[in-house]
């Protein structure tokens, strides 16, 4: 049988929600009711009243981590140390206007001169640190030709990377 939330359980609530600590977990243990219980009260007691907001309103400091952060960690990461949601982190980034994705065109010209000297587009995207497919679709788009590395050539060199390749086998 549950038990009614008394006047004390909800101004320790209301504290809760305007404090930095926003683990519902640790509110529900200080009142001794469940996870789920602590959070549709919270719900209710925000409706009662405008000024009260379940989620924690994002500081100055929190966004120039996310700033500084975005490109180099997975929002996953940038969450975890912020003890926020991955979706709430990446609402936020781009509500900054932050775009996780590198845009090719600020690689234009050095793309477009590695694809005349005759650089095979695999080794351009390895050069510039690129996804492959996402290289090939930039150039398809923009209309610039590439060389495709043969298939016999790509074969020797994984063969050469391979670690099986320290061996000499003789068949």
């Amino acid at each position: 049988m549950s038990r009614r939330w008394t006047e004390e359980d909800d101004i320790y609530l209301e504290y809760f929600i305007f404090s930095k600590d926003s683990k519902f977990e640790v509110a529900a243990e200080f009142l001794g009711r469940s996870l789920n219980a602590t959070i549709t009260r919270a719900a209710i007691i925000r409706k009662k009243r405008e000024e009260y907001y379940i989620c924690r309103k994002w500081t100055e400091e929190e966004d120039n981590y996310i700033k500084s952060n975005y490109k180099l960690w997975t929002y996953k990461l940038i969450a975890k140390r912020l003890n926020r949601s991955c979706k709430a982190v990446s609402d936020r980034a781009c509500f900054l206007g932050l775009k996780k994705n590198n845009s090719l065109v600020a690689l234009d010209g050095e793309i477009r001169k590695m694809a005349d000297e005759g650089i095979y587009a695999v080794d351009i995207a390895r050069k510039l640190q690129l996804d492959y497919e996402t290289l090939r679709g930039y150039l398809r788009k923009h209309n610039i030709s590439y060389q495709v590395m043969p298939q016999q050539e790509s074969l020797e060199k994984a063969r050469a990377k391979s670690p099986m390749n320290m061996y000499k086998f003789r068949w």
